[in-house]
């Protein structure tokens, strides 16, 4: 009976031995991906003017890596931020101009907030006018 009890108690010990390191695994991934730096390019477009922006971020987001530089300013909204200035320039909405994102020359059909960015990724952010 006492050996029964000796090889439980083995085993329940073994099984939170292996439990505790594979948590250890999962938590050490997970701030590994959080925190891992990835280098982005914005190219802000305003007419016939262009200015490239390399950004090192760790944020998840263009808001995030835009933020970090103090890129863009807006409006909040229930959509995340409405972007009215990018670098310094704020639309006139009364010429119909807005902020356009474009990731490789593509339209992006999210809010700022909810793009997800990656290592090497290129985004450009474009005044428009007319709606």
């Amino acid at each position: 009976m006492k050996d029964k009890k000796n090889i439980i108690g083995i085993l329940i010990l073994c099984v939170a031995t292996i439990i505790s390191i594979s948590f250890g695994f999962y938590a050490k991934d997970v701030v590994k991906t959080s925190s891992e730096q990835k280098n982005i390019e914005i190219t802000v477009i305003n007419g016939e003017d262009s200015k490239v922006f390399n950004i090192i971020t760790t944020g998840s987001s263009l808001r995030d890596a835009a933020d970090e530089i103090k890129l863009v300013e807006g409006e909040e909204g229930q959509y995340g931020l409405y972007i009215k200035t990018v670098n310094g320039y704020t639309v006139n909405e009364e010429k119909q101009e807005w902020w356009c994102i474009t990731k490789g020359g593509e339209p992006v059909f999210e809010g700022i907030d909810s793009i997800k960015v990656a290592d090497g990724e290129k985004y450009e952010i474009t005044l428009k006018t007319g709606y």
